[in-house]
């Protein structure tokens, strides 16, 4: 069963970022918007993928930019890393001996 995680921690490389792609806010701001993909299979352990997501295009659609590192996540139930936690499901509960058998079937 997946959770969701608690707290992701991004690694971003800054001189990857686009500057062109950067939005500016209705307060003036500018925001670089992120876009974290899931990749269970990465090489590095990671978990998640981090790329720029710029602005929407002629088409509607928003555009891509480079990838700029990388994500873990972080689970709820106690802060370890998804990578670390252990998917084995516990061992089943010795009930102990019957004592009497009045089961109907």
């Amino acid at each position: 069963m997946n959770q969701i995680p608690k707290a992701l921690t991004l690694s971003v490389a800054t001189s990857k970022i686009d500057k062109s792609m950067l939005i500016e806010g209705k307060n003036g701001e500018l925001y670089l918007n992120l876009r974290c993909q899931n990749t269970p299979e990465s090489a590095y352990g990671d978990d998640y993928l981090v790329a720029q997501q710029g602005p929407k295009g002629a088409d509607g659609k928003r555009l891509d930019g480079p990838i700029l590192g990388n994500a873990r996540a972080w689970q709820i139930a106690d802060g370890r890393s998804s990578r670390d936690q252990d998917t084995t499901p516990p061992p089943p509960q010795d009930v102990g001996e019957r004592k009497s058998d009045d089961l109907p079937f």
